[in-house]
Parts: C-alpha cells; structure tokens; sequence
C-alpha cells in the first residue's frame, strides 16, 4: 500500500510539473500586454515582403528570409521565461556562458532543418536580470544558424 501511494504522488507530481510547463507561444499569450513584458511578433507575410523587395541583400540573407515563417521576441525582467518552458521537447544546440550572462540555444530538427529554433538569454544588469526569449518557426538549414550568428557577430568557437 505505501508503495502504491509513492507511486501515485510521483505521477501527480509528474503530470502537475508538465501541465505547469508551456510552449514558447503558450509563454507569450500568457504574458501579452503585462507591463513590463516586451513582445515582438514578425509573421511570414512581412518575410515574403522583405524577400520579394528589391533590396540590396545577399543571397545568403534572402535564403535564411526564405525559410522564415514567424518571429516572437519576448523581453523581461520580471520572470524567468525559461522556468515556464518545457524544454524536453527539443535539442539543446548551444550553451554560451560569459561571465553571469548566457545564451541556451534549443531547436527541433526533421529531415536535417531546424524547424523550430528557441533561443534564451540572460543578461544581469545592476539590480536586475533582463531574460529574452527569442522563437523562430521555419525551415531552416543548421549552416544558417552559422550565418545568423556571423551576421550578428557572434563568435562560435
């Protein structure tokens, strides 16, 4: 009988823990319109728009474009975005750690394109953390992180 309880109180526990953990969108309903929550959200209709101007841009830029389909940028300082995510779901890529800042890259790759790419930031400033979570959803090819992340000068070691 004693183990039947632990056995029980270990699954509540379980499912209680990932109905509590969210999607990256789940996260950013949830917390749309709070104040001091930063949201920014680029669909695939302006991506078609950049794509299809006729702008002075290399083809590696209008390839990366190409495979967009949306963008939400959510910035804060008053929550740990990454202890509301439920982060089993995809792969850790990256973990960059200078000093007390970090950044935690997380994608789910099919049929070797990065079909959704998470990318967590946290920045100590003064009196204050300020958390960033960055969700791209598309068709992405793993060398284009590379070109992201050269393009924004970013150092990959």
């Amino acid at each position: 009988m004693r183990k039947l309880k632990i056995l029980l109180l270990s699954l509540f526990t379980l499912i209680s823990f990932t109905l509590m953990a969210q999607s990256p969108m789940d996260v950013i309903e949830k917390h749309q319109g709070e104040k001091g929550v930063d949201i920014v959200i680029v669909n695939e209709e302006l991506f078609n728009m950049i794509e299809s101007m006729e702008m002075d841009m290399e083809k590696e830029a209008k390839d990366i474009i190409e495979g967009l389909e949306n963008m939400v940028v959510l910035s804060t300082t008053k929550f740990e975005i990454e202890k509301e995510l439920d982060l089993t779901i995809y792969d850790n890529l990256m973990n960059i750690n200078e000093g007390f800042e970090s950044v935690k890259i997380y994608g789910k790759i099919k049929n070797e394109k990065i079909k959704e790419l998470l990318i967590l930031t946290n920045e100590p400033e003064k009196d204050v953390v300020n958390y960033t979570m960055i969700y791209i959803e598309g068709n992405l090819k793993l060398e284009d992180i590379g070109k992201i992340a050269k393009s924004g000068d970013i150092k990959i070691e």
